[in-house]
């Protein structure tokens, strides 16, 4: 057990955990504030891993929110090179959620790349351990994927049995729960996955939970309990526009893409708190800038320029208003006297 991991006495039985890098702690910052605000009655500790390197004011921004930091060890040796070019080995710190179990009943993870839109009590009602299965809407022809898409070889000799063409779960979102029998026992798992594909790895830790899910689903049915796609829905499914949690995986994310921004006003206005805080931003280049010029949240823009720019000519004319009834007294005070005359 990696107790350094654990530097508070938790204050729930119940945790939410998200892992950033420093690059990305705007993310980070943008869930916990619309968890926080959908969400005001949670009764949840809340836990960031990082990889050490998070800005001053992002660390003090987090502490505020009531979030607790942790720079969390992970076997990063299990990633290959080319891997690491691409994946921070913070991706694995998804694996201490089972050494965290035994200090919390539930606990959910959550990546940085999702919009929170409603609130989440339900997802506590699932586990031991659960994960929905990727949203085929993210596909061209809306065909989904198989666990397959995890590695770049054909097949795993050294592990025969993961069943390639199963479906694929997506570990975007993952309920953990102390009801699993033997938690350590399926961390071993995890990084047997690692052990077995570590040159042939695309989504390191995904495939690791694919495959543990299928274990699961053999050797210990009652454990693994599948989520409702509604709490992994992506921004390309008509539905993510009710889904209580949203998850932009892929190349485009909210924040270095114009179409998926403007789609999704709420994840902009909780990105702007988190700026107006004080916290770091994006840094990188935003793709389909010109769709952020014809979104619900431009739109909003432009009506309160319009109210601003109104405002500003009401108090223009107001002011010529007293200069011209100062000039109009003036003047009547000069005819009364020409009448005097």
């Amino acid at each position: 057990m990696n107790r350094h991991i654990l530097q508070y006495q938790p204050a729930h039985k119940r945790l939410i955990v998200l892992g950033v890098t420093s690059k990305w702690a705007f993310a980070a910052g943008t869930v916990i504030l619309a968890l926080k605000r959908h969400n005001p009655n949670l009764k949840s500790d809340l836990l960031i891993f990082h990889d050490g390197q998070l800005k001053p004011q992002d660390k003090q921004i987090f502490t505020d929110l009531g979030c607790h930091l942790s720079h969390g060890s992970y076997r990063s040796n299990s990633l290959a090179e080319n891997i690491l070019k691409i994946f921070s080995p913070l991706a694995l710190s998804k694996f201490l959620c089972f050494e965290l179990l035994e200090f919390y009943e539930k606990i959910i993870w959550l990546d940085s790349d999702i919009i929170i839109q409603d609130q989440i009590d339900e997802l506590w009602d699932y586990g031991p351990f659960s994960l929905a299965k990727e949203d085929p809407e993210f596909y061209e022809m809306r065909k989904p994927k198989t666990a397959k898409i995890n590695f770049s070889a054909p097949s795993i000799p050294s592990l025969p049995e993961f069943d390639l063409n199963a479906p694929n779960y997506n570990s975007g979102v993952i309920v953990f729960g102390q009801r699993l029998s033997n938690p350590k026992y399926y961390l071993d798992q995890c990084y047997r996955y690692l052990d077995a594909t570590k040159e042939i790895n695309r989504f390191a830790d995904q495939g690791a939970f694919n495959f543990l899910a299928q274990i699961l689903k053999q050797e210990k049915s009652s454990e693994w309990q599948e989520l409702p796609i509604k709490f992994n829905c992506h921004p390309r499914n008509q539905a993510s526009l009710y889904a209580p949690i949203v998850h932009a995986f892929g190349a485009y994310k909210l924040w270095n893409d114009g179409l998926t921004q403007a789609c999704f006003p709420e994840w902009q206005r909780d990105y702007l708190r988190w700026i107006k805080l004080g916290g770091s931003g994006w840094m990188g280049e935003v793709e389909n800038q010109n769709y952020l010029n014809q979104g619900c949240f431009a739109l909003l823009t432009k009506f309160f320029d319009t109210i601003s720019q109104s405002q500003t000519l009401i108090d223009k004319l107001t002011k010529q208003i007293q200069i011209e009834k100062l000039t109009n007294a003036k003047l009547t005070q000069i005819i009364e006297k020409f009448k005097d005359l």
